[in-house]
């Protein structure tokens, strides 16, 4: 086999000129432009948090005493009512053996009173209210 050079016959012009063509076509597949493309990255767009509630207050409680505890015939009783966080205007139902006997309003300290004289034997007591 023989190697023909492409450049034989041809001006000194003409060879370098073809020279510097692949040289510049070279250096043009090495340093020419080309395309980048980054690694993928994945991002996450969230609902805003909802806010946190105000926490829910402690209900109230509605303590009732009965003083004495022991009475004899004739004799009266108080029934104290008391709301534990001390709201005034409150309506307390006293009742006895479950039927209402009646009705006070919470003073400034969240208490209301009812005296009584119960008839001879057991009673029992119980005491209702409706909070805001």
């Amino acid at each position: 086999m023989e190697f023909k050079n492409p450049l034989k016959g041809k001006s000194r012009t003409v060879q370098i000129l073809i020279v510097v063509g692949i040289i510049a076509l070279l250096i043009g597949i090495a340093y020419g432009t080309y395309t980048m493309i980054s690694n993928p990255i994945t991002g996450t767009v969230e609902p805003q948090p909802t806010p946190t509630p105000t926490p829910t207050p402690e209900p109230a409680i509605l303590t009732l005493t009965l003083t004495p505890e022991t009475i004899y015939v004739g004799e009266s009783w108080t029934l104290t009512a008391t709301v534990s966080d001390g709201t005034a205007g409150i309506a307390v139902t006293f009742k006895e053996d479950g039927a209402p006997i009646d009705a006070r309003i919470t003073n400034s300290q969240g208490i209301a009173t009812l005296t009584l004289t119960p008839t001879l034997g057991s009673h029992t007591y119980t005491a209702e209210a409706q909070h805001p």
